[in-house]
Parts: C-alpha cells; sequence; structure tokens
C-alpha cells in the first residue's frame, strides 16, 4: 500500500532573485482540484509566505487565471501604494486560478448546462 501525499508535498516557488513588484507565482498538486494548481502572491516589503500577515483572496472571472487581478489590474501595485501612504495595513494577497479546465469554470456544472 502506497503512503497517502501529504499536502503541499509537490510544490514549486518562484525564485526570488528573477520575481518582481513583490509577486511570487507557486504552482502545486492540488487534492480539491485533482490537478495542478497556480497561485500568485502579493508579499508586501519585509513579509514572508509564513509572515501571518492579514490574508486577501482575491478570485478571477470565468476565462481569468492567477495572473489576471496583477496583470491585468495591478492589484499588487495598488495595495503596495496603500500600504506606502499609510492607508492600508500591510497584508498579503492571493490569487488562485481555479485549474484552468475546459472554456471556464466560472460556472457550476448544471447551470453550464443551462446555457
Amino acid at each position: 500500500m502506497s503512503e497517502p501525499r501529504k499536502a503541499w508535498s509537490q510544490v514549486e516557488i518562484s525564485d526570488p532573485r528573477f520575481e518582481s513588484e513583490h509577486l511570487r507565482h507557486l504552482t502545486f498538486h492540488s487534492d480539491a482540484l485533482g490537478r495542478r494548481g497556480d497561485v500568485s502572491v502579493f508579499v508586501p516589503p519585509g513579509g514572508d509566505l509564513l509572515s501571518g500577515l492579514p490574508l486577501v483572496l482575491l478570485l478571477h472571472g470565468v476565462f481569468g487565471s492567477h495572473w489576471s487581478w496583477a496583470y491585468k489590474g495591478g492589484a499588487h501595485q495598488v495595495a503596495l501604494a496603500m500600504i506606502e501612504a499609510g492607508t492600508l495595513r500591510p497584508l498579503m494577497i492571493a490569487m488562485p486560478s481555479d485549474g484552468l479546465w475546459g472554456q471556464g469554470s466560472g460556472l457550476p456544472a448544471s447551470w453550464r448546462k443551462r446555457l
């Protein structure tokens, strides 16, 4: 009998030497999705992934991906500007992908059948 996979046993994290604008990118196996998962994470200056900062989740729309909030909306840039101006407490922002299956998974399967 094989040993069960440990949570986050398969994870790839971007190399900080090549990251920009305080964005990190993670790819991992997700038992919940049954496949690979991708997440872009904004970590403010002085923070790290295990720093205990508050975490905000931003979910993309039907045809989006983990990069949509950062590269189509600049969410990380807005957050950094607000943190630097003192109008927002330091926090992390996680922007996950939904697994990228089909034509977009924003609608439940039962609703897609009706369309």
